[in-house]
Order: C-alpha cells, then structure tokens, then sequence
C-alpha cells in the first residue's frame, strides 16, 4: 500500500474518532467529504479501504450537510462521479427528491438568474409526467442551489500538494509560451502518467479554471496562459471516462454563469477551441459538441437555464475581447456542418447580422477570406509555434521514454531544490532557471479578483 493510501486511511481513523472535534470545523468537514469523493473511484482494488471511505462520506453528508454543502457545485460534479456506488445513488434520490432529510436548509432559495417563469413552468409541464409536483419543487430548488453556488478555491486547492501546486504555477507565472514543455513533460510524467493518477488530471484542470486565475501583467504578457496547458493535458488523456470528467471540469463553470460571475472561469474553454481549430480541430469540434450534450443532458429540469447561461457567457466572452467573433470558427473548413448547426442552435445572438446564418466556407481554397478573422497567438508567438503540443510525444509523435524519477526533494517556500538522475529537466539545481519579468502591455484587462 502506498504512503498515500497509508495518509488517507489514517486520516480517516482519526476522523472517526473525532467527529465530535469536528463539529467546530466546518472547513475542515467539507475537505474531508470532498478529498474522499474525489479518491474514492481510484481505490477499486482496496475494498476494505473502499468501504470505509464509503461510510465516512456518506455520514458526513447526511449528518452534517450544511457544511459540505459550503463546498458549492463541485460537491454535484464529485457526487456524479461516485453515483454508480450503491450507498451513493440512494443519496441521489434524497437530494433529488428528499431534500429536507438532509437539512431543513437545503429547500433554500433557488437563483433562476436568466429563466423566465414560463420557461419554468414549461419544465414542470414536462416532469409532471415523471413525478409529483412536491418532487420536482424539491428537486430544482435544492440542486440548482448547489449548482449556482461557484466552489471556494480552497476546496479546489486542497486536490494538489504543496510540491504540486508549485510546480504548476510556476509553469503558469513564470515560463514563456513555446518554452514550457520540458517543464509540463516533468510535472505530467511526476503526476499524472502514473497509472492511479489519470483522474487526478480533473482536478489540475479545476484548479486551473477556478482555484487560481492570472493577474493583467501575465495576461499581457508571453508567459504561457492557462489554455495551453490545460490543451497539453487533454491531448494526453487516452482513457475516455477521464476524457469525459475533463471536459466537464474545464466547461463546469459555465454552465452556470451569469451576470456578475469572472469571465475567467470561462475564458480558458473558449480560448482553446478557437486556437486549436487549425492544428487540432478535434478538440474544438469535441468541445463543441460537449456543450451540446451538458445542455441536453446534464440536467433535463434546467436545460432552459444552463443553455442560456452558456449562451450569456458567450456574449460576455465577446464583450470583453476574449474573442472577437465566432466566424472564425464558424467558417473554418476543419469545422462540419453538424458542429456549425450546434453553434448556431447554442449561439444565436452571438452570430452577426441578428442571429442569422452567416455564410461558411466549404473547402480550404473558400477560406482565403478568414485571415482576417485569424486570432493571432499570445504576445506574437511565431506561427510554427505549436502551443498545444504534447511534451511526452516526440517529432514523429511516438511517446518519449519515460524521465527517471527524482532521488530526493527538498522543499522550502522559496525554490524548489531537486536531484535527477539524468536529463535536463532540472538545471543547476532549480526546476527551470528562465525566469523573466514582463511588462503590462497589449491585451484585454480582467479585474483583478
């Protein structure tokens, strides 16, 4: 059994001694439900362990949920996760119908921001067939509570180690875009190649979206930006479970936004399907089309809400500058007329002209006209820059061999100082030595949080 396995096992044995302590630490409750959540799918080979991180998450929903509640809408996305579990999907049927066996609280007021009330009325119409009115009263105002209530950082933060957090930041602060892949090939062979790591790729990409977002000197700057590391991460994914839980993780948070929300929690999505459009199409297409299924399928009770939040965002993400149309998309050759139906259906208002079908092009020699409408990459970035390449593929894309492991760590809250066997991942001691300040230039301006 691994040390980590070892931690959380005693963490748990501790818990279960003092629960009473932890009545007087609502934090410390609603980590505890959500780091075991996160981990209980990856120990299906430890069932002793399995069972008894079961029971513990189940007693600390039904028992003190008002605190885990405090964790907001990823408390929904980890529930997803664990809901082909017995004891779990009978949790389901209480917060979908039962709410108040939970908490008295949980009823709570519902925050129908962009829904009119026929639009509610007309879901109601359509569920009457399915259950009681009492039901689906419950069910839309406990979980759409949960899933208007954006996840704390901290909770989000507490799914990295300190080393691990480090490690990415200094990716994301510190290093220039085209110069990176070393160090993201380091950080994915240490943390996310490894066989009982793969979900933990969900989690990095929370963390990027929503734990920690870049001040407006980074933005103006060459430093690599979220986007790229994160379409690195994807590129990697080969598992398609993982590959569907992190598509949901990158687009969670904009399947709930609204007036007042930071367009950061959504600027890395729609960044990486407009760069990718020429290099990797299938990644725009996929995305795309994920928006397409989560607003079908996601939550049937609020499809009207979640596909007008999508599309809220998306004039917001134009208002801004984040991008300056959708016809660069739209238009792409690489881009099927069955994803530019999707984009028209979920996008309408975004479209010039009021909504209506913009002409497209049908092969590449039709798409002269679109150099216009080309985003250009960050900061000048060459075009033979490829922003999205996988550091753990070579040029002939087989994968590399792997990078021996680290002989020792030594961690202080200045640099990180480390010892490889071989390779340079490491130079003269320090993870990367090119460290450069950048000044605030060009570039849209977010308020900083």
């Amino acid at each position: 059994m691994s040390f980590s396995l070892i931690c959380l096992f005693s963490a748990y044995q501790l818990f279960g001694l003092q629960r009473s302590w932890m009545d007087f630490y609502p934090r410390v409750i609603a980590t505890s439900a959500y780091t075991y959540l996160r981990v209980i799918n990856d120990h299906a080979k430890f069932q002793q362990l399995r069972r008894s991180e079961t029971t513990f998450c189940i007693w600390l929903l039904r028992n003190k949920w008002v605190a885990c509640s405090n964790i907001g809408r990823d408390l929904v996305r980890a529930l997803h996760d664990v809901s082909n579990i017995t004891e779990f999907r009978d949790l389901w049927m209480d917060i979908l119908y039962r709410p108040r066996t939970l908490s008295p609280q949980f009823e709570g007021k519902s925050k129908w921001h962009l829904v009119s009330t026929s639009s509610i009325a007309v879901i109601f119409s359509k569920l009457m067939y399915h259950c009681s009115f009492a039901s689906i009263v419950y069910m839309n105002i406990g979980v759409s509570a949960l899933l208007n209530m954006p996840t704390p950082k901290e909770y989000l933060q507490s799914r990295l180690t300190l080393l691990m957090e480090h490690k990415l930041l200094y990716i994301l602060t510190k290093l220039k875009i085209g110069g990176h892949q070393k160090n993201l090939l380091w950080f994915q062979e240490r943390y996310i190649f490894t066989p009982e790591s793969g979900p933990l790729t969900c989690d990095i990409i929370r963390f990027m979206i929503a734990g920690w977002w870049p001040d407006n000197t980074l933005l103006a700057s060459e430093i690599v930006p979220r986007y790229v590391v994160i379409g690195a991460m994807i590129r990697a994914v080969k598992d398609p479970v993982i590959a569907s839980n992190v598509k949901l993780a990158l687009i969670y948070d904009w399947l709930f936004f609204k007036e007042g929300d930071n367009i950061m929690w959504i600027e890395p999505a729609m960044l990486l399907m407009e760069r990718s459009v020429e290099r990797y199409p299938y990644i725009t297409t996929i995305l795309m089309e994920y928006l397409k299924f989560t607003i079908d399928e996601y939550h049937p009770p609020i499809r009207d809400y979640i596909a007008q939040c999508i599309a809220f965002g998306m004039k917001e993400l134009i208002r801004v500058g984040v991008i300056r149309n959708l016809i660069y998309i739209y238009n792409n050759p690489n881009i099927d007329g069955e994803i530019r139906g999707y984009m028209h259906e979920i996008f309408r208002e975004s479209f010039p002209s009021t909504g209506a079908t913009p002409d497209f092009a049908t092969s590449p020699a039709d798409s002269t006209g679109l150099i216009d409408d080309r985003p250009s990459k960050p900061n000048g970035v060459p075009d033979d820059v490829d922003e999205f390449a996988d550091p753990s593929l070579d040029e002939n894309g087989e994968r590399r061999m792997s990078w021996q492991p680290l002989q020792s760590v030594d961690l202080d809250f200045g640099e990180v100082q480390e010892e490889v066997v071989e390779d340079g991942i490491v130079e003269d001691g320090v993870w990367d030595g090119s460290v450069v300040t950048y000044e605030n230039e060009n570039g849209y301006l977010i308020g900083d949080e």
